[in-house]
């Protein structure tokens, strides 16, 4: 009775093994690393509409560093992130809008993620906020030869004054020498 097991009882437990390994891992194995990913991808959205929001209702600062937040806890969207700290930094309404700032933050998007599909847009604000800052350079070059010229334009005033003042005092004594001249003559 106790006798021998037949050649397919011998590969039967191996069979049985294989398919509860095979099970674990392609089934129930994966569903944590699945459920990991869902929840981290749901953070991110979550991260990102809490940005977003923010910035809607003119928060620049706190909008700012959840961004750069953002871009330390979630190295998969830091492009992301790099490209709106940029439109912060840019942002025409922000008390605090830096245009060096925004360059930067553009340029390191570039430079670190030429893959991204945020680099064109990224290329046009580098090529916008170049313009704007030649713009300012020019502008206050222009500023200073303004105020040069309003300080040579007041020394040349006051030398006008000086000189209508320096008229009136000889026509008074031309006037005074004519009348002399006229009382003399018999």
């Amino acid at each position: 009775m106790g006798g021998k097991r037949t050649r397919k009882g011998k590969h039967l437990l191996f069979y049985f093994t294989c398919i509860i390994i095979v099970s674990f891992l392609f089934g129930e194995g994966c569903i944590p690393q699945k459920r990991y990913q869902d929840k981290q991808q749901e953070q991110i959205q979550q991260s990102l509409m809490q940005a977003k929001n923010l910035m809607k209702k003119g928060n620049y600062k706190v909008a700012l560093k959840k961004y750069q937040e953002i871009a330390k806890l979630f190295p998969q969207i830091k492009d992301k992130a790099l490209y709106e700290i940029g439109l912060i930094y840019a942002h025409p309404k922000n008390p605090d809008k830096n245009f060096e700032e925004s360059l930067k933050y553009f340029q390191k998007l570039v430079r670190e993620f030429p893959k991204s599909n945020l680099r064109n847009q990224a290329e046009v604000w580098i090529l916008i906020l170049q313009g704007i800052k030649e713009k300012e350079k020019a502008i206050k070059a222009l500023k200073e030869k303004i105020s040069v010229l309003q300080k040579e334009n007041k020394i040349k005033s006051k030398k006008i004054n000086d000189l209508e003042k320096q008229i009136e005092k000889l026509k008074e004594i031309d006037l005074t020498i004519e009348e002399k001249k006229r009382e003399s003559l018999p």
